[in-house]
């Protein structure tokens, strides 16, 4: 697993329900893009139809029989399926790179692997291209809201990778418009970090709070802070993590409650919540998913409520996590992990499943495939796969990029079926 393979977490933002028979500017937006979306059905079915060519073409090339990894559902096999999507399905998403080193004839020590776009869900045509309004910054981290807003994190970073120099991280917000279009880009208050990153970023769905890990240099055992910033006011509270396990990993894959007042996380290697076991094996894989609340309050991350103890995520993939996440209701985890499982450790699996709060039990397979191999080395094994995931703030569409080779698998899961995206390098935002 690489670096780059790491970082390739999803973002995913939990939509707070509408009040029933309300009528708002929100709603009159929504059937408007409803009925769009059926005058453009015709695009989509010829986007099928030329895809589906395009499946047909590697099959008779290559003699594999679909140009995804298997796909399982809850009748079995599954195929490629293309179709226009349904109501509730945002109609535009972004694909996005990765930063990286550039070469050195590049004007910039860091570089994105391609641009960053808005692309038709439905046909996959670029609409827009997302950029920083910072001269020289470049986007190093995004996550959606509700209406098809978003929020990035724009950095200024020099010097190599092992020692990056980072001159500051502004914090944007932008519309995505009815017609795929970037409707201008707005600071957000109290977004200003000087000489530090904003990392794992999520967002409130409704906008009003966001929520990162500062990254900043030192050893991981002497933990980490995180930031909550009230998008309206610019009001700022400090979360720390404590210790962390020598070796370890942060707490991650942060999200808001819809209104922004609960922060979950995944404790990692947080001393707090791991148990003799797990203090006494420093690759310990799991840790907890946990609450904290009112997130503006601020305090520390050893004061929350476990939510899911790690022996519920004991049976899934090890190697990379790309996804885990609260429901709005608090009663079930989804959880997106790549790896060997327990049963099979020759080849690597792609999971996605829903695990109740209250039961630690998986009440829903919502996805699996095989996703690579490993191969036998004489210091043990190693293999080329890896992966990213992100759901729609409504939580009801996840996003899956996984393979061999990054957009080998590409597409959105509705009830089980992967419906292709556009191949990407890097991942994918709703």
């Amino acid at each position: 697993m690489t670096a780059t393979q790491d970082r390739l977490r999803e973002l995913m933002e939990i939509a707070a329900g509408e009040p029933p028979r309300s009528v708002s500017i929100t709603q009159l937006r929504r059937l408007a893009r409803r009925r769009r979306t059926v005058h453009r059905s015709v695009a989509a079915v010829a986007a099928a139809a030329a895809m589906a060519g395009l499946a047909f073409g590697v099959f008779a090339l290559s003699g594999q029989s679909t140009v995804m990894p298997p796909q399982y559902g809850s009748t079995g096999f599954r195929g490629p399926v293309i179709l226009p999507p349904a109501a509730g399905v945002p109609e535009y998403y972004i694909q996005q790179g990765q930063p990286r080193i550039a070469r050195a004839r590049e004007s910039s020590p860091w570089a994105q692997t391609g641009r960053i776009v808005v692309r038709d869900t439905a046909t996959g045509a670029v609409t827009a291209t997302v950029r920083c309004p910072w001269a020289g910054s470049q986007v190093w981290a995004i996550a959606a809201t509700q209406d098809e807003a978003f929020f990035i994190a724009c950095a200024q970073v020099s010097g190599s990778e092992l020692h990056p120099v980072v001159s500051g991280t502004q914090i944007y917000r932008f519309q995505v418009t009815s017609t795929g279009e970037i409707a201008g880009y707005t600071a957000v208050p109290g977004g200003w970090l000087p000489r530090q990153l904003a990392l794992d970023l999520t967002a409130a769905a409704n906008g009003s709070a966001i929520a990162f890990r500062v990254g900043a240099h030192g050893p991981v055992s002497a933990g980490a802070r995180y930031l909550v910033i009230n998008t309206r006011t610019g009001a700022i509270a400090t979360w720390t993590s404590g210790p962390i396990q020598q070796g370890g990993r942060f707490p991650s894959d942060l999200s808001l409650s819809a209104n922004g007042k609960e922060l979950t996380f995944y404790t990692g290697n947080m001393t707090r919540f791991l148990s003799s076991a797990q203090l006494r094996n420093p690759n310990a894989t799991w840790g907890d998913v946990a609450e904290v609340g009112p997130a503006s309050r601020g305090g520390s991350l050893r004061s929350a409520r476990v939510l899911l103890p790690a022996a519920a995520l004991a049976e899934l993939p090890r190697e990379i996590r790309p996804y885990l996440r609260v429901s709005r209701d608090g009663a079930t985890v989804t959880v997106v992990a790549i790896g060997s499982i327990p049963a099979d450790a020759v080849r690597a699996h792609l999971v996605a499943e829903q695990i109740s709060v209250a039961t630690g039990r998986v009440t829903r397979v919502l996805f699996r495939a095989e996703v690579g191999r490993y191969t036998k080395t004489a210091s043990g094994g190693s293999g080329e796969f890896g992966g990213s995931a992100s759901a729609d703030p409504s939580g009801r569409y996840l996003i899956l990029n996984f393979g061999p080779k990054p957009g080998s698998g590409n597409g959105w899961l509705d009830n089980g079926r992967l419906v292709p995206l556009m191949p990407a390098s890097g991942a994918d935002t709703w």
